[in-house]
């Protein structure tokens, strides 16, 4: 009779195998390191992209400079206009011969901006621009003078006006070549035009107390020195730098100018942009124009 191999203490048969185990038991995770100081010599981590402001702007030199240019050039313009405007009535004592001085500095615009666009491209704009403040520190030179004729001061008048948008589009066109084409550009371009419209509300206030002070050629001296200011900032400030577009292929400068406001206006979305641009100043110059 076969033996019982049941263990009565065990409960269980001793032939039971053992639970089969599906392999080493994994160690624990060591706890994780704390982390020490960068290494030098590796790689630079990726640092945050800094918020920009007006400050960065102004930490560019050449920018400052040309910021400084801008208002002492833009403050001689409005004041040599208006104190012009008091001395052709002083001289003739018509009220229509003086608002046709202070009106004869919108008309150039037009053909300046027209005809004489393609200088910002030809030509080095440092060297535009000095010669656009030296240009007009010769004509309020002129107007100074006792002997200048009326129709002269007229003339010079519309000369003045006929240089700035010139100076205007190649100290643009500069400062792509200073700030790059990125956010600098778009803060810095911001700041020019708050500063002008900023400035033509201070030229008109240092305009009237300049005439209260002096006479009216007397206040036009001053302007000499604000554009040869302007000048001397330019052109120790700045660097020089190439023309952005060579004078080759045999075009004149008329026919580039002509040629690039056909390339502007000939887009649909960029004329109604400008259409959109010049409507608040036509409300605004109307009520002047009637006062």
């Amino acid at each position: 009779m076969p033996r019982d191999t049941t263990d009565p203490r065990a409960g269980h048969s001793r032939d039971t195998p053992e639970p089969a185990t599906a392999g080493p038991v994994p160690l624990p995770a060591p706890p994780p390191e704390r982390p020490g100081p960068p290494d030098p010599s590796g790689p630079a981590a990726p640092r945050e992209r800094a918020p920009r402001g007006y400050r960065s702007v102004f930490a560019v030199r050449e920018f400052r400079a040309v910021f400084a240019a801008h208002l002492l050039s833009l403050l001689g313009v409005v004041v040599s206009e208006l104190a012009l405007t008091v001395l052709v009535y002083d001289l003739t004592s018509s009220p229509l011969l003086s608002a046709l001085t202070f009106a004869l500095g919108m008309l150039p615009y037009l053909v300046g901006g027209t005809l004489f666009a393609g200088i910002a491209d030809r030509y080095p704009a440092r060297r535009v621009l000095v010669t656009c403040d030296l240009v007009c520190a010769a004509c309020v030179a002129v107007m100074i003078l006792p002997g200048t004729p009326v129709a002269g001061l007229l003339g010079l008048r519309c000369l003045v006006a006929a240089v700035s948008p010139v100076f205007t589009g190649t100290r643009m066109a500069a400062l792509t070549d200073i700030l790059g084409e990125g956010e600098l550009f778009v803060l810095g371009r911001s700041l020019l035009r708050i500063v002008s419209q900023s400035a033509l509300l201070a030229g008109f206030g240092v305009g009237g107390l300049l005439l209260a002070a002096l006479s009216p050629r007397g206040a036009i001296t001053v302007t000499v020195f604000t554009f040869l200011g302007s000048a001397a900032l330019l052109r120790l400030g700045t660097r020089d730098r190439p023309a952005r577009a060579g004078r080759g292929g045999g075009s004149t400068l008329l026919r580039e100018s002509l040629s690039g406001a056909r390339l502007v206006l000939g887009n649909r979305r960029v004329r109604a942009l400008m259409l959109l641009f010049w409507l608040p100043p036509l409300f605004v110059v109307a009520p002047e124009a009637v006062a």
